[in-house]
Formats: structure tokens, C-alpha cells, sequence
């Protein structure tokens, strides 16, 4: 395929340069795209020059991918890279740090489905991200979009596994206008995320949810959180509602728990919870257990050290 350009009422969309080496360097060490994207870490300017002349260049030549610069005007310093996989219609995109919050890429995806829409016979393009990527996922819910789910995305980690993703589709005959059925996430406070997210597992009095997370400078959570917070499948959500209820209907303030059946069943359950939550949140949050798997449970209370009196 030979490169072409789009255009849309702000945003020139053309070919990535040599001169775009620099700009692509910087934008590509932010610490978000660590987490969120499947570049090389530590990105070098090594990594810009061999994305510029041989993964566009070859992705081009081989009708494989298509990779534009987006830029305010011709001949404007790039800002922002996005692209498509012929085959699957997968698109993929990022902004310089500086410039989000513009709606530039809620501009620019359309421009990039409507090319690929009047060149190819795909009957849908596709997307995905990382859970926990709010920003790419506004971006998809804004072009019109359908929410299909979480679920192991196709495009591959730096390592080579397959992240949990939330997914979607934008079919050919499909309008523009944003659909329901999207994660309902707080309106993203934050700035940059931390490289790994530490989600704290514990029961609280008068609590929906045992889940819990500790703020940074620069990450704002709060501390209690809940399972749209990190995009968690709904059958988890309602297994850690249901664990925490039955802690707060067996386990009493003042005497610890009613019966040892009831804390074994309830020991046993979080292992499994546990685990699952572990496995829902591990491309993006490590899972720090706090409630005590011991046989003395009963001790966690009784030694000052219950979640009601943590910080």
C-alpha cells in the first residue's frame, strides 16, 4: 500500500519522519506508556529511529499496518501516532503527554476507521486496551464504538502475554453516536499512574466492597475503591459484595466471629477470591492481602490490628 495522508478539520494525519525521531523519543519514555502500551522499555532513541524507517516503512510495503503522525498542520511537529492492522482492523494510539485532554484523538480515530472503511473491505475495525486505560477507552465510547467486554487482548505484551482488556467494535453500517453498555468509571483525577497499582484485599464495617487503595502525589484513588475502578468481571464484583456481607453479618465488633464454621468458610472463600482478583488485575495491580489467612482470625481484632483502625 503507498502511504497516504487524511485530513480533518484540525489535525493533519501523514507519515512519521526521521525528523519525528526526537519528539517520538520523548513522548514514548513517559511512565505511562510502560504500563499501557507494548513498546520497548526503557525507550530509547534507538527505538524511534527503528519504528520510523523499519516498522512503518515495512508495515506500509507489506499492506500489513498503516502508521500516520498526527500533527496540528503539514509540516508541524508530530504529537501523536496512530495506526491500523489491515487484517484484523485493529487500530492502536497515543498522544504526547502535553496534548491530551484536546479531543485530538477522538478527531483523528474516525478519520482512520473512515479510511479504513473506504479501502478495504473490512466489515468492522476493532479495539482494545489495557484495563485500567480510561483515556484509550473514552477515546472508543466518543467514535461510536461498542462495548464488547473484558477479555485477554490480541496484541501482545512486551513479554508476550495477553493482557486483560476491555474490548471493542465499530461495524461498517454502524452510526457514530456513543453507545451504552460502557465500564461507568469516575471521570479520570489523575495524572500519571503508578507502574504497578497495589489493590489491598480486607473487609470494613458498613463497606459494599472489600477492596481498598492508597493514593500517591501524582495517583488519586481515595482509599476505598470498588470493582469498576478496575474494570473487574461482574461475577467477581458480586462474589467479593457477597464475602464482604457475610464477614460483617458473622463477625461482631466487640466478640469476633460466631462460630469457627463460619470463619472457615469464610477463610476459605477469600483464598479463592484472592486468587481470582489476582488473576483479573495482573497486567496492571499486584494484590496485597490483609485479612489474616491464619487459624487465628479471631486474633485480628482482638490485637488492635482490624481494618476499621488502618489509616
Amino acid at each position: 500500500m503507498e502511504p497516504f495522508a487524511l485530513r480533518t478539520e484540525r489535525l493533519v494525519i501523514d507519515q512519521p519522519t526521521d525528523d519525528d525521531v526526537d519528539d517520538i523519543t520523548r513522548y514514548c519514555s513517559d511512565p505511562v506508556f510502560e504500563h499501557f502500551l507494548t513498546i520497548p522499555w526503557p525507550y530509547t532513541r534507538g527505538d524511534a529511529v527503528s519504528f520510523v524507517d523499519q516498522y512503518v516503512t515495512t508495515g506500509w510495503a507489506d499492506d500489513r499496518e498503516w502508521t500516520w503522525a498526527i500533527r496540528e498542520n503539514a509540516g508541524a511537529p508530530l504529537i501523536g501516532v496512530i495506526g491500523v492492522r489491515v487484517e484484523s482492523g485493529m487500530v492502536g494510539f497515543w498522544l504526547g503527554g502535553e496534548h491530551r485532554g484536546r479531543g485530538i484523538l477522538p478527531e483523528a480515530l474516525p478519520a482512520v476507521v473512515d479510511a479504513m472503511f473506504a479501502r478495504t473491505s473490512l466489515a468492522a475495525v476493532r479495539w482494545e486496551c489495557v484495563i485500567g486505560n480510561v483515556a484509550s477507552m473514552r477515546v472508543a465510547q466518543k467514535s461510536g464504538f461498542t462495548f464488547t467486554g473484558r477479555r485477554p487482548g490480541e496484541v501482545r505484551s512486551r513479554t508476550g502475554e495477553q493482557s486483560a482488556s476491555w474490548t471493542g467494535v465499530l461495524r461498517r453500517d454502524d452510526d457514530r453516536s456513543p453507545k451504552d453498555g460502557w465500564p461507568d468509571l469516575p471521570r479520570a483525577r489523575r495524572e500519571v499512574p503508578p507502574a504497578r497499582r497495589t489493590i489491598r484485599l480486607f473487609p470494613d464495617y458498613s463497606r459494599d466492597y472489600p477492596l481498598w487503595e492508597s493514593s500517591t502525589p501524582t495517583w488519586d484513588v481515595g482509599y476505598a475503591t470498588g470493582p469498576d475502578e478496575y474494570g473487574l468481571t461482574p461475577g467477581l464484583a458480586a462474589d467479593l459484595a457477597r464475602w464482604q456481607a457475610y464477614w460483617e453479618a458473622h463477625h461482631l465488633p466487640e466478640t469476633g466471629w460466631e462460630a469457627q464454621d463460619h470463619r472457615r468458610q469464610w477463610v476459605r472463600e477469600g483464598r479463592r477470591l484472592e486468587a481470582r482478583l489476582r488473576e483479573e488485575v495482573a497486567a496492571f495491580a499486584d494484590v496485597q492481602s490483609e485479612f489474616d489467612l491464619s487459624s487465628d482470625v479471631e486474633g485480628l481484632v482482638s490485637r488492635g490490628c482490624a481494618p476499621g483502625a488502618r489509616e
